[in-house]
């Protein structure tokens, strides 16, 4: 440090920094508040129709242990036990493609992957207890996309309900 112009660069671009890490902190937790707010009032409604919950929607468990097969990817379908059908028909000139499932399929137990890349499954509610530490081996960056996107995926899932 020479001289003060230096000086004076080094605490604005320290000031830049710490303000840059605080919105991306203050984003990261807002998304998830806003989430949390969301599945509450959804779990809310459902208790209203308890078919539909018990039927339709999986519901995360505080301090859930997870499998692995909750993270996998849903490109594996032949691993999954689904083979494809395709039925030609002559009489109608349609062509019918259809998936059967050979066995029951468990739902994954989690919205997104814990990688954020991939949608897994939409119908599962998390414990809000979750909702606060998912993504935390992601970096920053890639921790508010993945929250960003769960935040919106949450909030499509909410107006339909």
């Amino acid at each position: 440090m020479r001289n003060q112009e230096e000086v004076e660069k080094l605490k604005r671009k320290s000031i830049y920094w710490f303000c840059e890490n605080v919105w991306s902190k203050v984003s990261e937790y807002s998304a998830k508040s806003q989430m949390m707010l969301c599945y509450s009032s959804m779990l809310k409604m459902l208790d209203s129709y308890s078919f539909l919950r018990d039927n339709y929607f999986t519901i995360g468990q505080f301090k859930e242990k997870k499998a692995v097969e909750d993270d996998c990817p849903l490109d594996n379908i032949a691993q999954r036990g689904l083979e494809l059908v395709v039925r030609f028909s002559i009489t109608s000139y349609k062509c019918f493609i259809s998936w059967i499932s050979r066995n029951f399929i468990k739902r994954p137990r989690r919205v997104l992957s814990s990688s954020g890349k991939q949608v897994l499954n939409i119908w599962f509610i998390p414990h809000p207890n979750e909702l606060m530490l998912s993504f935390r081996n992601l970096d920053e960056e890639s921790k508010l996309e993945a929250t960003l996107t769960m935040c919106s995926i949450v909030s499509c899932v909410s107006y339909t309900c």
